[in-house]
């Protein structure tokens, strides 16, 4: 992405390039990328450590609050729960998926909505 930036190419970038990575506008040389590995390493570095602050802080936290081997699991399964109930009713909440209802069953139609996410891409 940085590289169409650079060149001015930015228009050419679908949906396809920017998840599979299909685009190159010119070679890339190490001087080329240099710039965004070094971006690329501070905010990575700076998101760890932030990450592995929370996390201490955190299990300072329940340490403090399950204090018996029994509350432990209970704390673990209601972790997941928590996680796993996350993970389902967002998606529910802001879906913007097709409904299989406007389709109307025909599975030639759905077929031909998903290749054309799929083959989506600068190739010829």
């Amino acid at each position: 992405m940085f590289e169409a930036l650079a060149n001015g190419k930015f228009d050419s970038w679908t949906a396809a390039s920017l998840k599979f990575g299909k685009v190159r506008v010119e070679d890339v040389t190490p001087t080329d990328v240099i710039v965004g590995a070094i971006v690329l390493g501070i905010v990575s570095g700076l998101l760890g450590s932030f990450f592995i602050s929370i996390n201490t802080k955190v299990n300072a936290i329940r340490a403090k609050i399950w204090t018996t081997k029994w509350q432990k699991p209970v704390d673990t399964f209601l972790f997941c729960f928590m996680t796993a109930s996350c993970f389902y009713w967002f998606p529910y909440a802001y879906s913007s998926c097709v409904s299989r209802q406007v389709l109307d069953g025909e599975l030639s139609k759905e077929l031909g909505m998903s290749l054309d996410k799929v083959l989506d891409s600068e190739e010829e």
